[in-house]
């Protein structure tokens, strides 16, 4: 079975800095926050993701056979970033820790590919609660 890391570097820069564009926070983001936790008008974030495989090579059809899941994996991962409001650091830099589950669908036999994903973190050095995501989105 093979496994996967992921890694993502992602960054924002907007004008004027007293505005605030851009949230550090989110399923697709750093998980480990609310979308209204952090916001600034400049932010920064890197993620790594370990894919496990727990189930590969399946053919477990729905829908007529319109819809069937291929894999599934178990994915613990790594956040941190930070955002800049006014052009001045909010906080320490983030750290999150969580775990997730990707489930990887095909739609009507190997046309399109969906990848489910359910996500929980934890902001290991804010005081902030412990965060659930839901996501749709293509595999990378």
């Amino acid at each position: 079975m093979a496994r996967l890391v992921v890694f993502r570097v992602a960054g924002a820069a907007a004008l004027p800095e007293d505005g605030q564009f851009f949230a550090l926070g989110g399923g697709e983001n750093f998980r480990g926050f609310a979308l209204s936790d952090r916001q600034g008008s400049l932010l920064w974030q890197a993620s790594v993701e370990w894919r496990l495989p727990v189930m590969t090579n399946l053919h477990a059809d729905f829908l007529d056979h319109n819809a069937g899941v291929r894999n599934i994996y178990f994915a613990p991962f790594y956040d941190l970033g930070n955002a800049y409001p006014h052009g001045k650091q909010l906080g320490d830099t983030a750290h999150a820790v969580g775990a997730g589950l990707r489930i990887d669908v095909a739609w009507l036999g190997f046309i399109e590919r969906t990848m489910l994903r359910f996500d929980v973190a934890k902001t290991v050095n804010a005081d902030r609660p412990v965060q659930f995501w839901f996501g749709i989105q293509h595999p990378f």
